[in-house]
């Protein structure tokens, strides 16, 4: 990359930041996540959704695969909540 096009780039960046793309879907995959985990089932944050996450924690993507189960359960008719 030239100078002159990393300069515009920043410019750009200034007006429009981008990189929090990933902050907003994580947001929501954790309210998502929190209304409906199971009885007993840790509470989530957004951080535990983001890519940065995956540096931090390995398990990330079962965390996101045990939700999508339970969304798949309450489709299914099945009780999500485990009473």
């Amino acid at each position: 990359m030239e100078w002159d096009e990393f300069v515009d780039w920043m410019a750009y960046y200034r007006i429009h930041p981008f990189g929090e793309e990933n902050l907003h879907a994580a947001r929501a995959l954790a309210m998502f996540y929190n209304a409906n985990r199971g009885k007993g089932k840790p509470e989530m944050s957004a951080e535990d959704f983001t890519i940065e996450a995956k540096d931090k924690q390995e398990n990330v993507g079962a965390k996101v695969l045990a939700a999508f189960g339970q969304i798949k359960s309450m489709a299914d008719g099945k009780d999500h909540l485990n009473r």
